[in-house]
Protein backbone atom coordinates (compact mmCIF):
# COMPACT_ATOMS: atom_id res chain seq x y z
CA UNK A 1 0.00 0.00 0.00
CA UNK A 2 1.14 3.26 -0.77
CA UNK A 3 0.91 5.96 1.54
CA UNK A 4 0.23 9.34 1.11
CA UNK A 5 1.58 12.50 3.45
CA UNK A 6 -0.60 16.28 2.33
CA UNK A 7 2.79 16.97 -0.14
CA UNK A 8 2.99 13.44 -1.38
CA UNK A 9 -1.24 13.78 -2.04
CA UNK A 10 -0.44 17.28 -3.98
CA UNK A 11 2.53 15.86 -6.06
CA UNK A 12 0.21 12.72 -7.09
CA UNK A 13 -2.77 14.64 -8.15
CA UNK A 14 -1.81 18.10 -9.35
CA UNK A 15 -5.55 20.21 -9.70
CA UNK A 16 -5.16 21.21 -13.45
CA UNK A 17 -4.58 17.29 -14.63
CA UNK A 18 -6.92 15.71 -11.52
CA UNK A 19 -9.34 18.32 -12.55
CA UNK A 20 -9.23 17.14 -17.09
CA UNK A 21 -9.28 13.47 -15.38
CA UNK A 22 -12.36 14.11 -13.57
CA UNK A 23 -14.06 15.51 -16.19
CA UNK A 24 -13.02 12.87 -18.58
CA UNK A 25 -14.05 10.16 -16.49
CA UNK A 26 -17.49 11.85 -15.64
CA UNK A 27 -18.42 12.38 -19.69
CA UNK A 28 -16.90 9.00 -20.64
CA UNK A 29 -18.71 5.59 -20.31
CA UNK A 30 -18.06 5.60 -16.03
CA UNK A 31 -20.14 2.81 -14.23
CA UNK A 32 -21.16 4.27 -11.24
CA UNK A 33 -23.92 1.81 -9.27
CA UNK A 34 -25.63 3.31 -6.21
CA UNK A 35 -23.80 3.73 -3.55
CA UNK A 36 -24.09 0.43 -0.85
CA UNK A 37 -23.88 0.46 2.93
CA UNK A 38 -23.41 -1.89 5.93
CA UNK A 39 -24.18 -1.14 9.54
CA UNK A 40 -21.32 -1.84 11.75
CA UNK A 41 -21.54 -2.56 15.66
CA UNK A 42 -19.36 -0.37 17.68
CA UNK A 43 -19.23 -2.03 21.23
CA UNK A 44 -20.30 0.96 23.68
CA UNK A 45 -21.39 3.53 21.17
CA UNK A 46 -24.15 3.72 18.21
CA UNK A 47 -23.78 1.60 15.17
CA UNK A 48 -21.35 2.53 12.36
CA UNK A 49 -22.71 3.02 8.60
CA UNK A 50 -20.20 1.99 6.18
CA UNK A 51 -20.42 2.78 2.74
CA UNK A 52 -19.20 1.53 -0.16
CA UNK A 53 -18.55 3.64 -3.56
CA UNK A 54 -17.28 1.54 -6.44
CA UNK A 55 -16.62 2.65 -9.50
CA UNK A 56 -15.11 1.54 -12.98
CA UNK A 57 -14.63 1.62 -17.07
CA UNK A 58 -15.38 -1.65 -18.49
CA UNK A 59 -11.71 -3.11 -19.65
CA UNK A 60 -9.91 -0.24 -17.76
CA UNK A 61 -10.15 0.45 -14.32
CA UNK A 62 -12.06 -0.34 -11.16
CA UNK A 63 -12.06 1.93 -7.99
CA UNK A 64 -13.63 2.14 -4.63
CA UNK A 65 -14.25 4.04 -1.87
CA UNK A 66 -14.32 3.72 2.00
CA UNK A 67 -14.80 6.26 4.21
CA UNK A 68 -14.54 5.69 8.25
CA UNK A 69 -17.95 6.70 9.98
CA UNK A 70 -17.80 9.09 13.25
CA UNK A 71 -15.44 11.65 11.93
CA UNK A 72 -17.54 14.23 13.02
CA UNK A 73 -16.73 13.30 16.56
CA UNK A 74 -12.96 14.38 17.26
CA UNK A 75 -10.74 13.24 14.18
CA UNK A 76 -9.18 15.94 12.27
CA UNK A 77 -10.86 14.79 8.83
CA UNK A 78 -12.27 11.94 7.43
CA UNK A 79 -10.16 8.78 6.87
CA UNK A 80 -10.01 7.83 3.49
CA UNK A 81 -8.68 4.58 1.60
CA UNK A 82 -9.17 4.70 -2.25
CA UNK A 83 -8.22 1.83 -4.53
CA UNK A 84 -7.91 1.82 -8.08
CA UNK A 85 -6.64 -1.72 -10.19
CA UNK A 86 -5.88 -2.02 -13.57
CA UNK A 87 -6.85 -5.03 -15.42
CA UNK A 88 -3.11 -4.09 -17.71
CA UNK A 89 -1.38 -3.52 -14.50
CA UNK A 90 -0.78 -4.08 -11.28
CA UNK A 91 -1.80 -1.28 -9.93
CA UNK A 92 -2.48 -1.60 -5.70
CA UNK A 93 -4.54 0.00 -3.37
CA UNK A 94 -3.16 3.52 -2.33
CA UNK A 95 -4.24 5.30 1.37
CA UNK A 96 -4.68 9.11 1.90
CA UNK A 97 -2.88 9.45 5.41
CA UNK A 98 -4.73 12.44 7.25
Amino acid sequence: MIVHDEAGTRNALPSPSLIDALCAMIAGECVTPVRHHRDVAVPGDDDAALPFMPAWQLGAYIGGVRLKPGTHLDLAGAILAYQNHSDRQAIGPARVAN
